[in-house]
């Protein structure tokens, strides 16, 4: 709740991409308190920085996604995130079913420990992908977001559809500015 609450502000601030990849390395830090926690105390301590990180990239990751992706692909983009998510929480469900009969510690520690794998998986992704280009008309750095959406659409930076693109972003922060 409270990574969320926050999260805008921040993604506002240091770019959607960035604020996603520091959610997953807060994520990352709560994991490894939890999987090495051996009392209860360290083990809440885990999962309260875990749930600070989910809630940075479950609220930012959404928008990012839909600021990057073509107009005629955004709505088929998220859903597939939701339907991934669901999925991931069948194989959790799965892992937990496969170590509820340990004896030992092995039987919290590891669902818990594969919960990294995911993290690792997105913030490594997003290192290879560039900031949103709303994010950089934002900040007033119309010519980065023109190279990003030429990167993202494959298109000549000169091209009429990321001439027209770029204009329609900052027709909607001009907008959006007007009516703050």
């Amino acid at each position: 709740f409270f990574g969320a609450i926050i999260a805008g502000d921040l993604a506002d601030f240091i770019g959607r991409r960035t604020t996603v990849i520091a959610g997953c390395g807060v994520f990352i830090i709560g994991v490894i308190l939890q999987t090495a926690s051996s009392t209860v105390a360290l083990l809440v301590v885990g999962r309260l920085i875990a749930g600070f990180g989910v809630g940075f990239v479950s609220a930012i990751i959404i928008l990012y996604m839909s600021e990057i992706a073509p107009r005629k692909i955004r709505g088929a983009i998220v859903s597939g995130y939701q339907f991934c998510v669901t999925i991931g929480l069948m194989l959790a469900s799965c892992v937990d079913y496969g170590t509820e009969h340990y004896t030992n510690s092995g039987s919290y520690r590891i669902p818990i420990g594969l919960q990294m794998l995911w993290a690792l998986i997105l913030a490594t992704g997003l290192f290879f992908l560039p900031e949103s280009p709303r994010y950089f008309v934002r900040k007033g750095k119309v010519e980065k977001a023109a190279h990003v959406l030429s990167r993202l659409r494959g298109q000549p930076v000169e091209s009429d559809y990321i001439q027209d693109e770029l204009a329609e972003i900052i027709a909607n922060h001009e907008y959006e500015l007007s009516i703050t």
